[in-house]
């Protein structure tokens, strides 16, 4: 059994994708969660916990302050993504996320929503984000061309190469900066 522990804030996007991956147990996690993410790290940890046949559990989430820090694989590998944040993920890249938002990176921004996703192959894979920001008491809209890239690797079986993988028995320390410094620890 595969486990992928969501955001709800994908579920839209998944909606569209996981009629093809029907071996997933899919679990959302309320959005409003990210207030606190110590609460959050708990939750995420109690699913992986909950679920010791799944062979593969999948994280949609980022370092999302720090939720993820001390997440830990107990039984199968636990993929969580190589992101800051749901922006990063959403655009399809690091780089992506830099080329919007290096000249802001503390702001808060929000998902607003997503222009609909079309199954034409020459649309597939263009998405595109409708995102706010409140600074200085200015709101700033953005329409960003993101990738469902990230997303759709989550669903594929297997090694991910935008995913850092803990194995059995490992914890994870920290993510910094967009790179992946890991360390793991057997427990």
């Amino acid at each position: 059994m595969r486990l992928l522990i969501s955001c709800e804030l994908y579920k839209p996007y998944l909606s569209t994708l996981l009629h093809e991956h029907l071996d997933m147990k899919v679990i959302y996690l309320d959005v409003g969660s990210h207030v606190n993410p110590m609460a959050l790290g708990k939750s995420i940890q109690h699913y992986i916990d909950a679920f010791p046949e799944a062979e593969e559990v999948v994280l949609l989430y980022g370092i999302c302050g720090n939720a993820t820090q001390q997440l830990r694989a107990r039984n199968g590998t636990v993929y969580l993504p190589k992101f800051h944040d749901c922006t990063g993920i959403l655009l399809g890249s690091n780089a992506q996320f830099l080329t919007h938002f290096s000249h802001r990176l503390s702001s808060s921004w929000k998902c607003l929503g997503h222009k609909s996703i079309t199954h034409d192959a020459s649309e597939s894979d263009n998405l595109y984000i409708w995102m706010v920001e409140m600074e200085d008491s200015v709101l700033y809209e953005e329409c960003i061309k993101g990738s469902l890239d990230v997303i759709k690797e989550a669903l594929r079986k297997g090694p991910k190469s935008n995913y850092v993988a803990l194995k059995q028995g490992e914890k994870l320390k920290f993510l910094y900066d967009f790179e992946e410094v890991i360390i793991t620890i057997k427990e």
